[in-house]
This record gives structure tokens, sequence and C-alpha cells, in this order.
């Protein structure tokens, strides 16, 4: 709750005390922990949300929250996670994905990078974590 919290306003700020931004075309990108607040985002359904990235997205407690809506303005929708990320559960996942299958108007794609691929593969000094 207080994810979303924060999230709406900071995109109420950007939208509204931004000048030049296009509130009926935003893209919104996170990693980590602000890939996270995009699949949250994603969820919240905001009018102006065009499309949607989340790079190595923290999954914690995707599956212990409900979405209350399944409609809203259309959203296109990226997430790129790595198989053997210690920071997502298996359970949040097949629940997220049956979420995106279930909403309206959400166009999405997910690339699951496998093998020795770990949190944090976007950063080239972390050479994908090798064990």
């Amino acid at each position: 709750e207080k994810l979303r919290k924060q999230t709406l306003l900071c995109i109420n700020t950007f939208k509204n005390e931004i000048q030049g931004v296009d509130k009926n075309n935003i893209a919104a990108f996170g990693w980590c922990f602000g890939g996270q607040t995009i699949l949250e985002l994603s969820r919240m359904r905001l009018s102006g949300i065009k499309c949607a990235a989340a790079f190595h997205g923290v999954f914690d407690g995707i599956a212990r929250t409900k979405l209350e809506d399944t409609s809203g303005p259309p959203l296109s929708m990226a997430i790129c996670h790595a198989s053997a990320d210690p920071f997502f559960e298996l359970e949040d996942l097949v629940f997220l994905k049956n979420q995106l299958n279930k909403a309206n108007g959400v166009e999405w794609i997910m690339h699951e990078f496998g093998g020795p691929i770990y949190h944090g593969f976007t950063n080239p000094s972390h050479r994908y974590h090798p064990r």
C-alpha cells in the first residue's frame, strides 16, 4: 500500500509539475526495486502510462496482494529477469503471469535469462553474478 501511494505521488508530480511532459504518453522503466515499482505501476493501470519495462525487478510479495481491477488504459509491458535471481519466489512469478494474462488491455512479454545469470544482470560490473 505504501509503495502504491508513493508511486502515485511520483507519477502525479511528474505529470503535473514538469513542463513538457505529455501526460498521455508516458513510458516507465525500472531496475531492481525500481523494477518492483514498475510492476506495481503496471497493476495500478493509471491513465497516460503507455508502456513499462522492469529489469531484474523484485517480485517480493506480489502473490500476497490482489489486483482490484483488471481493466484500465492499454499498456505494453516488458519484464526481464534471471531465473537464478535469489530475490524472487517462483510463486510470485507465476502469480504475476496469471494476473497479466487476466488483465484487460495489457500486452506483455517476459524474457527469462537462464543459466548462471543472477540479479543485477544489466550492470556489466556484476558479470551476471556467476557463482
